[in-house]
């Protein structure tokens, strides 16, 4: 008799004997039973597919995924910076831009260059302030005094004691102008 796993020939032991050894026969079981649940969750993610318009291109597609919103991974790629891309306040000149980049704080390059006259920067950092925090900051002191203080919530109790710390180096011109020393 040959053994359907390992396909040995072997003497049977007993009429019902299929398999060489237990060994092969777990093998084979194993694999029976890992096909089986193959197949079922299979079934389960085409039961579970739905037809969705791609957030991209608008196209229409079967996803794949409960949480996928594009059709393929060129439309995601080109679509994927859009939301991070929401629309930003200057806080030079105040008006409202879509940035360029993820991390752009000012609308122009004129905004950056001017950016000096109302911002203070930062010589060496708050070491209780995340370095993220900083543009942050730096937006909140440019804010009109009614609107900071409207304001003073957003920051945490270290990222206050720094703006105020910014303000109070910037208005009295201590470790030179638009410097911090902390």
């Amino acid at each position: 008799m040959i053994c359907p796993q390992c396909h040995k020939t072997f003497e049977r032991l007993t009429p019902h004997q299929i398999y060489c050894s237990h060994k092969c026969q777990a093998t084979r079981e194993w694999k029976k039973r890992n096909a089986r649940r193959k197949l079922r969750r299979r079934a389960e993610a085409e039961a579970k597919k739905v037809e969705r318009v791609c957030a991209g291109c608008g196209a229409t597609f079967r996803t794949v995924r409960d949480e996928q919103r594009y059709c393929s991974w060129e439309c995601h790629k080109r679509n994927r910076n859009r939301e991070r891309r929401a629309k930003r306040v200057c806080p030079v000149c105040k008006r409202i831009f879509t940035p360029e980049t993820r991390g752009a704080v000012y609308c122009s390059h004129a905004c950056y260059a001017r950016r000096d006259k109302f911002v203070p920067t930062i010589k060496r950092p708050a070491p209780d302030v995340p370095d993220s925090s900083y543009p942050r900051i730096r937006a909140f002191i440019a804010l009109p005094a009614a609107e900071r203080r409207a304001r003073r919530a957003e920051l945490t109790p270290a990222e206050l004691r720094l703006a105020n710390k910014m303000w109070d180096n910037l208005h009295k011109g201590f470790a030179g102008y638009n410097t911090i020393t902390c």
